[in-house]
């Protein structure tokens, strides 16, 4: 990637949207888009800045080269949350081009050169916008209303799970500084709570407008279109929030997940000739039928790390081998364990011997508190039953024996 001259930046500011300014590199100035040489910047980007008036001034706190914080106003384009769909979707298409076109004989969309104009801060914003389009893409959205300007207006927003809240935690661990110093903590949420509505709309706005033997629903039409109810009013709000908490109240669950010792030679090798089985438990988490996850409080947000740490505290109470403070087996095996690909911060590791006193004695405390304890796939736990079938024996004397008057035949069956 060549080296740029000029720096096209991006920040979010709530209720005004993408904000877009330029950074002179040579001395780190502040200018505008005009004396730019034509062709600096990829096309969709001199589209939208050539002949622009950088009518909106904001007060941004920037880094000066030598650490040091200023407060500066800085010119910008402004865009709403609805044109900056089609803005961020062509950044991202020329960063997904230039990892490789689909077709490797249709021409880049923009040179090295043009993409080395993209600043990082305007790069993570693009990436939020993919991030969010896979999840619209997908179905994990909610309606929500808002009242604005003395009227209710509905929404998208963004489902609850902990795939989407994991995902906004991780955004928020990413994005530059620029992004959170202007933009405050929350920025993150307030991108998705502004930014996804029309990114769906943008989605089926084709299917909607498709032509139908009857009119769509007032309610559907208010969302697509982006316009306030006419009927709307507590009634409403109290039914359609009672709704979304039913979906966001669906509660995590802990789940144990017994595994056998991995046979891989290499992960045998590692502990030495013969090393004693370990027995990995993996403790994850879920939420409603989505698949169990590994822990990495981490990813979480303080709502989920509150609620599986009681959840986990709860298991301790039942069984000590689920307390962190209990030393792991003496064995080389457990740090490769630890690395495998779905390892998580809470897992635990058994010898045969424990593993044995784990299944009889807490698996089925555990299941009765709720938490799901999983087997490996071909066992079966059964209780141990003794069964005694008594019959006469046709080949007995008609002569009494052993004081009997009968001799009888008997089985025994073990299960």
């Amino acid at each position: 990637m060549g080296t740029a001259t000029h720096l096209i930046h991006g920040f979010w500011q709530k209720q005004s949207g993408l904000h877009l300014w330029i950074e002179q590199v040579d001395g780190h100035k502040i200018v505008t888009g005009s004396g730019i040489i034509p062709g600096t910047f990829p096309p969709v980007i001199e589209d939208l800045i050539v002949g622009k008036r950088y009518r909106h001034r904001v007060d941004m706190h920037l880094m000066t080269p030598k650490g040091r914080e200023r407060k500066l106003p800085v010119p910008t384009i402004a865009c709403t949350p609805e044109q900056a769909v089609p803005v961020l979707a062509a950044i991202a298409a020329i960063v997904d081009d230039a990892k490789g076109p689909d077709d490797p004989a249709s021409s880049p969309q923009a040179t090295p050169e043009q993409c080395a104009t993209l600043a990082p801060d305007l790069l993570w914003l693009a990436h939020m916008y993919r991030g969010l389009t896979a999840f619209a893409r997908a179905g994990r959205v909610t309606i929500k209303l808002g009242f604005f300007e003395r009227q209710w207006y509905p929404t998208w927003q963004l489902a609850a799970g902990l795939g989407e809240r994991g995902w906004l935690v991780s955004m928020t661990k990413a994005a530059p500084g620029v992004i959170t110093i202007n933009g405050g903590p929350t920025i993150v949420e307030d991108i998705a709570d502004e930014l996804l509505h029309w990114i769906v709309n943008s989605l089926i706005s084709a299917e909607y407008h498709r032509p139908r033997p009857t009119p769509w629903h007032d309610f559907a039409a208010a969302l697509v279109e982006s316009n306030p109810l006419r009927r709307g009013g507590a009634t409403l709000v109290s039914a359609l929030n009672k709704w979304r908490d039913s979906i966001a109240a669906i509660d995590v669950q802990l789940v144990l997940m017994i595994e056998e010792p991995d046979p891989n030679p290499d992960l045998e090798s590692a502990g030495g000739s013969s090393p004693q089985p370990i027995w990995p438990i993996r403790v994850q988490v879920r939420s409603g039928v989505d698949a169990p996850m590994p822990i990495h409080p981490a990813n979480f947000d303080h709502a989920t790390n509150r609620r599986i740490t009681a959840l986990r505290r709860e298991a301790q109470l039942i069984t000590p081998y689920l307390n962190p403070d209990r030393p792991d087996p003496d064995s080389p095996l457990v740090a490769a364990l630890r690395n495998a690909d779905n390892a998580g911060d809470w897992d635990v590791y058994l010898t045969t011997d424990e593993l044995l006193s784990f299944i009889n004695d807490a698996v089925p405390r555990l299941r009765e508190r709720g938490i799901i304890v999983m087997l490996p796939r071909m066992w079966r736990r059964q209780a141990v039953t003794a069964h005694m079938h008594l019959r006469d024996d046709e080949e007995a004397t008609a002569a009494p024996q052993l004081g009997l008057d009968h001799i009888v035949a008997f089985d025994w069956r073990v299960s």
